[in-house]
C-alpha cells in the first residue's frame, strides 16, 4: 500500500521494448479516502499500429512482463488517468507508439477477462482520440 491508497498493478510487455512501472495517484491535499492510486506499465515500442492489428489477438503484440521505473512525463499521465477515470479501471499498458504513422499512445484496459475482451483506446499525443474506442480480442 502507498499512503493510504491501494495499489493495482497492470503488467505488458512489447517485444524487447523499455518498460516503466508508473505509480500515479490523487493530489496529496485529498483526504486519504479520496485518494486513488493508478498503477500502469509505460512502453516506447515505437511500433506502427494498425487498425487490423488493434481488432486482436492483442497477445502477440502485448505479453506480460514486469514494469519498472518511475513516470516523467506528466501529459501522459493526465491523459492515462482521463480514460481510467472514464472507463473505470486501470490500463493493462500504454505504449508510445504509431497508428497508421501518426504519433500515438495505444492503451489497453480489460473490458472482460471472461470473455476475452480487452478495450483499445488510441490517442495523439494532445491525448484526442485518433479512432474509436473499439474491443478486440486478447487471445
Amino acid at each position: 500500500m502507498i499512503g493510504s491508497g491501494g495499489l493495482a498493478t497492470g503488467l505488458l510487455s512489447f517485444g524487447d521494448s523499455p518498460s516503466q512501472q508508473v505509480v500515479s495517484q490523487g493530489d496529496p491535499a485529498q483526504s486519504p479516502a479520496k485518494v486513488e492510486a493508478l498503477t500502469y506499465s509505460t512502453y516506447a515500442s515505437g511500433h506502427n499500429y494498425t487498425s487490423r492489428e488493434l481488432r486482436g489477438p492483442l497477445l502477440g503484440y502485448f505479453g506480460v512482463a514486469p514494469g519498472s521505473g518511475t513516470n516523467d512525463d506528466e501529459d501522459l499521465d493526465t491523459c492515462v488517468k482521463r480514460f481510467s477515470t472514464q472507463l473505470d479501471r486501470a490500463p493493462i499498458g500504454v505504449d508510445k507508439a504509431l497508428y497508421n504513422g501518426n504519433e500515438a499512445t495505444v492503451m489497453a484496459f480489460w473490458e472482460d477477462k471472461s470473455s476475452n475482451a480487452v478495450r483499445v483506446v488510441v490517442v495523439d499525443s494532445q491525448c484526442h482520440k485518433l479512432r474509436p474506442e473499439v474491443l478486440a480480442s486478447w487471445k
